[in-house]
């Protein structure tokens, strides 16, 4: 009985050292692999559609397909800004995608034409070009476009192989747990037992966030309101004139317009303003005839 027990913690101490060198690498490795790729990315959106306990074991299988996240951004100009924006959004839900964040600028009184609008978007991977390509030709104009890939398949790979190690390395150490006779066994096992669950939970979390980045693309829109769309093409010498002309003109006349719409806007504060301001001065005027018809 001596000589069982005797076998029993020595074969703990030895189980113990080989978790402990396991678990040491797995941590350097997932340090390694926090800093290889660093990217900000909301929670909800890493859980998108991948909430709940652990990852199905099928899911995460080391798969040959490269692990790209794709970013797209756009500038866009559009003469009709509400049904634009109107379109976007039906675009975005008609696709599968949804709105991450969105922001608009530039509601002013006096000028028209010079709202703008920034809206991020995570569109399916296989919907991306289909939701670009879709813009109507009528109501936009993309003055620039600019897309980048990223390549994770490695750092994708990796994550899952250490996440079946650890998860060996679980089942390893529950089956210890069952053989444990002592206190100091049993704690010395669920101590490093809670480590490998913590571990598994951090690789479970990375592989989550890995999936929603290469499942939806990334599209930030960059939409302007105006009057005239960009030219893409190269004009000659003659038309660069003739159109900058053509541009001086407009925004004199709305320079003009500028000014009268604030007179009219702002006639309140020109009357309350104004009429004390003139009947001063007049009574200035007064006085200083007086004065002057008194010297003489």
């Amino acid at each position: 009985m001596k000589k069982s027990k005797k076998n029993l913690i020595i074969s703990l101490i030895l189980l113990a050292l080989c978790v402990i060198m396991l678990v040491s690498c797995g941590a350097s490795d997932k340090s390694s692999l926090n800093s290889s790729y660093d990217v900000e990315t909301p929670e909800e959106n890493a859980d998108k559609g991948m909430s709940g306990g652990e990852l199905d074991p099928d899911a995460t299988s080391i798969s040959s397909d490269r692990k790209l996240i794709r970013t797209i951004n756009l500038e866009v100009q559009t003469k009709s800004f509400d049904s634009f924006i109107s379109y976007v959004n039906n675009a975005i839900s008609r696709c599968g995608g949804y709105v991450e964040s969105s922001r608009t600028d530039g509601v002013n009184i006096y000028v028209d034409n010079n709202r703008s609008a920034m809206i991020v978007a995570r569109i399916p991977f296989d919907k991306t070009d289909e939701f670009i390509n879709g813009f109507p030709s009528e109501d936009s104009n993309i003055v620039s476009s600019e897309e980048n890939s990223k390549d994770i398949t490695l750092s994708y790979v990796d994550a899952e192989s250490r996440l079946s190690s650890l998860r060996s390395q679980r089942q390893a150490l529950e089956a210890l747990y069952e053989k444990a006779t002592t206190v100091e066994e049993i704690a010395y096992v669920q101590k490093e037992l809670s480590s490998v669950i913590s571990d598994i939970e951090a690789y479970e979390a990375r592989l989550r966030e890995y999936q929603s980045l290469v499942s939806y693309s990334t599209v930030t829109l960059n939409i302007s309101e105006v009057e005239a769309y960009t030219e893409k093409t190269e004009k000659k010498l003659s038309e660069q004139i003739s159109d900058g002309f053509s541009k001086s003109l407009d925004n004199v006349g709305i320079f003009f317009r500028t000014i009268f719409v604030f007179a009219i806007v702002n006639i309140p504060y020109i009357l309350i303003w104004g009429i004390p301001v003139t009947v001063i001065i007049i009574i200035l005027i007064i006085v200083r005839n007086k004065n002057k018809k008194k010297k003489n």
